[in-house]
């Protein structure tokens, strides 16, 4: 991931915190397709930096980026809690348009070494 996102990186970016984040299917599509329901699940990688939020979904099967990358410029957040639990972190966005869009990433992602340490990092930047 350090390489991905040191390839996007703007110049004038200063920072660049990023995680792992994932969204299950509902019940009811557990209940419909039962063992292919895991692959109705989205798993995304969040990043926020000085000036853009970036968000890039990843394939279900193989764990690499698409090329469905949403960016929106951090002058769009207009809010953003964050409450840090024991085991997950509560993020929640505020849109300048109305829009509400929630993350619970876990506080720790094996494989992906700075996790913990960028959840931290946002932490402290937005506490």
């Amino acid at each position: 991931m350090d390489q991905l996102f040191a390839g996007i990186k703007f110049p004038e970016e200063t920072y660049q915190y990023y995680f792992y984040t994932m969204s299950f299917a509902s019940v009811t599509k557990y209940l419909l397709y039962g063992s292919f329901a895991p692959f109705l699940n989205k798993h995304f990688i969040v990043c926020f930096s000085n000036l853009r939020l970036i968000l890039i979904p990843l394939d279900p099967v193989t764990g690499n980026p698409t090329l469905n990358v949403v960016e929106l410029p951090i002058s769009e957040v207009s809010g953003l809690s964050l409450k840090k639990g024991f085991f997950k972190t509560k993020i929640t966005l505020n849109l300048s348009d109305g829009t509400i869009i929630k993350f619970n990433p876990n506080n720790i992602c094996i494989g992906l070494s700075n996790h913990k340490a960028n959840l931290t990092k946002l932490a402290d930047m937005y506490a």
